[in-house]
């Protein structure tokens, strides 16, 4: 697919509702957009991009906005995502008081007792089948965060195939990516997180309800070749959460090789990606230490705050940029390369290059 050809502007509210209306009439639809009828339903709320100056400009200011919500919903999202951040926090807190409250022998052999058990409930490798949610609570999170998509036609997709959705900045949590892969237009995307995140009480459940699964290599192979599953992953991971700040945005995605050469070997279409507004959503500490101790427990370890000082995403508007498919082979379409050379995975790193280059320039707009 050509780095110029045709993108689209679309709000994630109105292409959820489309996702319901095809989910109504077909409820095991794989596809939002899987023939000319969805094409042409797509078009009617799709807004193509390449306009002149004054209507890019207009699209800037639409992107900026954020959409108006009452205070009922607003303070419904704010309940939801401080339960579901929250944990991350108060759990230390609870656990901090128990040695307090307990002598150290005992509590140490609560703290053990309780480990072992979620090791025992969570076995390492386990996933859950992904699942969208209740469809009123998404809605909800789309418009507390103005999601907006700009993503290529629907002729850029091939049923069939899977896909690798590499996507940046990672900022503390990368929300407008988990939000945008439950519009994904072929089905339902595995994310990729830390095994140790997953095992985190309620956190980790929620990420597993929402289809995420450890980033472990042999896990995804079996994941992408036993259900024949796409995926979305972040390459930057725990070093842009250490990088980012709410003034400034940082990405290491062309620093890493892993998720090309798992695309050549799985054979699928790579799409590299770009939220904007991802890093704003929330601040954290960003200490050499903190950074240090993350990298040796491959979990982000950090003290992380928003709205209020609370463990609340700020109401920042968030566009999921959405590059065109890079097919890695083109005259073996889906063939896996076991063993990629040094050159072809250089060559796609250049592909994904151009894709980000593009990001950044709509990002300048």
């Amino acid at each position: 697919m050509p780095a110029n050809a045709q993108r689209y502007l679309v709000d994630a509210v109105q292409l959820h509702d489309l996702q319901q209306r095809d989910l109504s009439v077909c409820p095991k639809a794989p596809h939002v957009i899987a023939n000319s009828a969805d094409a042409t339903r797509f078009s009617a709320i799709a807004q193509p991009l390449g306009a002149p100056a004054c209507e890019v400009h207009h699209q800037g200011e639409y992107l900026a906005a954020a959409e108006k919500i009452t205070i009922a919903e607003d303070a419904a999202c704010m309940l939801r995502l401080a339960l579901m951040f929250g944990t991350l926090l108060w759990i230390p807190v609870c656990l901090l008081l128990l040695l307090l409250s307990f002598p150290a022998m005992q509590a140490t052999a609560i703290f053990a007792c309780g480990i072992g058990l979620l090791m025992i409930v969570q076995p390492k490798g386990a996933h859950w089948p992904p699942a969208r949610g209740p469809p009123a609570l998404r809605r909800r999170f789309y418009r507390y965060f103005s999601l907006k998509l700009v993503m290529p036609g629907p002729e850029a997709f091939v049923p069939g195939r899977q896909y690798i959705f590499a996507g940046a900045p990672h900022g503390v949590f990368p929300l407008g990516d988990l939000l945008s892969c439950l519009l994904a237009p072929l089905g339902h995307i595995h994310g990729l997180a830390a095994p140790a995140a997953l095992r985190v009480p309620f956190y980790g459940d929620l990420l597993r309800w929402a289809g995420m699964v450890e980033c472990g290599k042999k896990n995804v192979m079996r994941l992408m070749h036993e259900n024949g599953r796409s995926v979305g992953v972040m390459p930057g991971g725990i070093a842009e959460i250490f990088h980012n700040s709410r003034d400034a945005e940082a990405s290491v995605m062309l620093e890493r090789k892993g998720f090309v050469k798992l695309a050549l070997q799985t054979g699928s279409i790579l799409v590299p990606c770009y939220t904007l507004g991802n890093s704003q959503l929330m601040s954290c500490l960003t200490r050499p230490e903190l950074a240090w101790l993350s990298r040796v427990l491959r979990m982000s370890c950090t003290i992380f705050w928003g709205r209020g000082g609370l463990p609340i995403p700020h109401r920042t508007p968030l566009c999921f940029l959405m590059g065109q498919p890079i097919e890695l082979n083109p005259s073996e379409p889906g063939v896996p390369v076991p063993n990629p050379t040094n050159q072809q995975v250089q060559q796609l790193l250049t592909a994904v290059s151009r894709e980000k280059n593009h990001h950044l320039d709509f990002r300048r707009r």
